[in-house]
């Protein structure tokens, strides 16, 4: 018997073009008129009528192009529009995968890369794993799990609970619909459900052979791999287009360069750690956890609530230390041969979170990096919020999953505008000062200045042992005992276009000449802050800003050479203009009937609701407007075409205003905008 979790394997055969939807774009859904196939290494997931998402798994091999309009097909798989069909047709155990369906597979051994199938090939029987060359094909509807058997829907049956002892339950193949429990894809994992019994985990299955050698399939009643019944052992299973014969292991070699499937590499993605990669400090070993370089790292699963890193085969568990008391405010994070006895970790998005009851934390997104003697960079939970009073010697962090098929190292371009266009006060004389790219006012390249604290990088308060002086042209400005940081200095407004956001400075000793000096955003990201953009067509990575470029004005999504930075503080999603902070103002519901609230910019914060980053991802929520999803926008063009950005009181992708677009829109800390 083992026990695993069961993951979808989608992908959509239609409505090819050459665009495709980033990791955790959509690709599907009612209505959704965008990209339908995937990036390289994820797949297009089903996750309800109106949404599919790509999630990491397995790469797809190109799609062919199809017709978007729908049809009825006989003997095949009905053309579609990316949404499951009530009713399925493709042939059961057909190397490709039909249009609106997936295979389902378990992604550990000793099942690894077994798929779901009936035990006698599109009967109504028992649900077993078996080879990929009898893979079945599934859609969920209406919370029934539908097999597609050579055209006849078959509907998974779990068997009823005789008594409270009973810790599993046979699933199997009917004719007709079950009449208890509810299954759903929970990103690419199966679940399954109902009211009269409660599980620890819905994700959780069980597998177990019967005397003739067939694995049968049963729902897990008690904890994933916890008092496994005889014969039992852990899985998971992903996602693929086509059935693949299975490997003779599931486990991914640490520092492997090319990542397993079912797997993710975890990475920092700001400075000063930006592209160092979670692994043992010890490689493959129970040691402390450390961001390290690429070609040692380590590749992951979140199972169960435990980070489970593959060591050459062996699991190794993310082990947060224990709170000693409740002055400590940061724990360490270790790796260990058995599970985590206490906390819980998850991907958001992709950023990996960790909870537990008996701590309150400000952000469960929140890291510290610290070096130890021997200059380890050691990984710690932070139990402050992320860049606030952080200790000595450690960097504020957030960490990522990346499923690309390599880790990748941080290389460090230039961006390749004139000087004179980027920051026309460099061509100053050059004895005065140097820019922060280490520039001349000649253009010849040096070395960094050592000496300067970066645009918004931090330059004093308690315990800091960094630069106390900035670059030319900002000011050392105080913000409280514990922070101090680099603002451009204060300025006089010259007589340039409205919106054209510069300002004059004396930068001479003697009040001479006088330099113009952008206050906009700079193509460079500042420390702390995020770009904000979509991920989604067709306003994939256009990027939120001011309509008039750092002003008072509706909130847009505009062009990457034009894109703002942002912070999220106390509440308010907060716009870098120089000295005076922009807020993001969301208009009053005038009435019930108001579907989109307007987002716009102002000098005074607002007293609405209150923005939060969950992930990557930006979050609206207001005690007084209740909203079926808090991470829906609307992306609606005015008379002039500017890209309005809207607050969405309805569900994602349903019902969408004329003239609007559903789309989710986050943070990125790349260094600069693409």
């Amino acid at each position: 018997m083992a026990r695993l979790t069961l993951i979808l394997a989608l992908s959509s055969a239609v409505g090819y073009t050459s665009a495709q939807s980033p990791l955790y774009g959509q690709c599907g859904g009612q209505g959704w008129a965008g990209a339908t196939t995937c990036v390289s290494g994820s797949t297009c997931t089903y996750s309800n009528p109106y949404y599919s998402q790509c999630l990491p798994g397995a790469a797809s091999s190109a799609p062919q192009p199809t017709t978007t309009t729908p049809a009825t097909v006989s003997g095949g798989g009905p053309a579609t529009t990316g949404v499951p069909s009530t009713t399925s047709t493709a042939s059961g155990g057909s190397s490709t995968l039909q249009a609106g369906y997936s295979f389902i597979r378990a992604v550990e051994d000793p099942n690894f890369h077994k798929y779901l199938q009936s035990e006698v090939l599109n009967t109504a029987s028992d649900a077993v794993l078996g080879e990929p060359s009898n893979a079945a094909q599934f859609q969920i509807t209406n919370g029934q799990l539908i097999q597609n058997a050579n055209g006849t829907p078959l509907y998974a049956v779990v068997e009823p609970r005789a008594d409270s002892s009973v810790v599993k339950l046979k699933v199997s193949w009917s004719t007709t619909p079950a009449t208890d429990g509810t299954f759903v894809f929970s990103g690419d994992t199966v679940e399954w459900s109902t009211p009269s019994i409660t599980r620890p985990q819905n994700n959780a299955w069980l597998v177990c052979p019967d005397a003739d050698g067939n694995k049968l399939l049963y729902v897990n009643l008690g904890a994933y791999d916890y008092m496994t019944p005889a014969g039992s052992a852990p899985h998971t299973t992903t996602t693929g287009t086509t059935p693949g014969g299975p490997s003779t292991t599931s486990t991914a070699a640490g520092g492997s360069p090319t990542l397993q499937a079912g797997y993710s590499f975890i990475r920092a993605v700001e400075d000063p750690n930006f592209h160092k990669y979670l692994q043992s400090e010890v490689l493959n070993t129970a040691s402390d956890a450390v961001l390290g370089e690429p070609n040692n790292a380590a590749q992951f699963q979140i199972t169960g609530g435990q980070l489970i890193q593959n060591a050459n085969g062996k699991n190794l568990y993310a082990v947060v230390e224990p709170r000693a008391n409740s002055t400590v405010v940061k724990l360490k994070v270790s790796w260990s041969t058995t599970p985590a006895a206490s906390g819980t970790f998850i991907f958001s998005g992709d950023t990996v979170e960790w909870s537990t009851p008996t701590i309150s934390r400000p952000q469960n997104n929140a890291w510290l990096v610290c070096p130890d003697a021997a200059g380890n960079k050691d990984l710690y939970v932070n139990l402050g919020p992320y860049s606030y009073q952080t200790p000595a010697g450690c960097a504020d962090e957030t960490i990522h999953a990346y499923t690309g098929a390599t880790p990748t190292a941080y290389l460090y371009h230039v961006h390749e505008q004139k000087l004179s266009e980027l920051h026309p006060f460099w061509f100053r004389p050059a004895e005065l000062y140097k820019n922060r790219f280490g520039f001349h006012a000649s253009g010849k390249r040096t070395a960094l200045s050592q000496h300067n604290a970066p645009s918004y990088g931090q330059c004093g308060g308690m315990g800091w042992t960094g630069p106390t002086t900035c670059l030319f042209g900002w000011t050392c400005t105080y913000s409280s005992q514990w922070y101090s940081q680099c603002l451009l200095v204060a300025a006089t407004t010259t007589t340039s276009p409205p919106g054209s956001g510069t300002t004059t400075v004396d930068s001479s000793p003697g009040g001479g000449v006088s330099t113009t000096i952008p206050l906009g955003p700079a193509p460079t990201l500042i420390p702390g802050w995020n770009f904000i953009r979509a991920v989604t067509a067709p306003n994939f990575h256009k990027y939120l800003q001011s309509e008039v470029p750092n002003t008072v004005s509706d909130a847009v999504l505009g062009e990457a050479t034009t894109a703002a930075q942002f912070q999220i503080t106390d509440s308010q999603l907060i716009q870098s203009v120089g000295n005076t902070p922009l807020y993001a103002v969301v208009e009053p519901r005038a009435n019930s009937s108001v579907s989109r609230l307007k987002l716009f910019w102002s000098k005074s914060k607002d007293t609405l609701g209150a923005f939060k980053f969950s992930g990557d991802t930006v979050e609206w929520t207001s005690s007084t407007i209740t909203r079926p999803q808090t991470n829906a926008w609307l992306i609606c063009s005015d008379s002039k075409g500017n890209e309005d950005v809207y607050i969405n009181l309805g569900s994602y992708g349903y019902q969408t205003p004329a003239g609007c677009n559903d789309h989710t829109i986050h943070g990125f800390t790349g260094t600069m905008p693409d």
